[in-house]
């Protein structure tokens, strides 16, 4: 989950040129809170694991650092709508598989579900409001 969140918040940073401002605003938002959830995977991590190496990762949005405007945008929602299912999904799996026995883990998964179930409905608004879209629209989140 280190790694995709990484990516979360690499792409996220991109929205600083965004031409909107709710959209800059999401970019910070994301930004901040993975960064501070990066830092408590870590720590647990180290704590729980010491030395184990990254699990492989196969990034999952497209680089959006010759996009801009609607482009941007578009493809920013698009994108990190399904980027972010997939970690509700990841993590609701986890929590009801019982695979989570260190509390301030499965607290973490609890937190990651609310806040982006949170943000994909905003995106999805946004998504469709803005561009008559909605996650898999147009070019598709996983096309690189």
């Amino acid at each position: 989950m280190i790694s995709h969140h990484e990516e979360a918040i690499a792409s996220a940073g991109e929205l600083s040129r965004s031409q909107r401002a709710p959209m800059r605003a999401l970019g910070r938002s994301i930004v901040e809170g993975q960064t501070r959830e990066v830092g408590l995977m870590r720590a647990l991590l180290a704590r729980e694991d010491p030395g184990r190496p990254a699990a492989p990762y196969d990034p999952m949005m497209r680089d959006l650092g010759a996009s801009s405007g609607d482009d941007l945008d578009r493809t920013f929602l698009q994108d990190m709508a399904v980027h972010h299912m997939a970690a509700v999904m990841m993590s609701r799996h986890a929590l009801a598989a019982g695979l989570l026995h260190d509390p301030e883990v499965a607290d973490l998964a609890r937190r990651i579900v609310t806040a982006q179930r949170r943000e994909i409905a905003l995106m999805l608004r946004w998504s469709h409001d803005w561009f008559g879209t909605g996650p898999g629209s147009g070019a598709g989140p996983m096309r690189r």
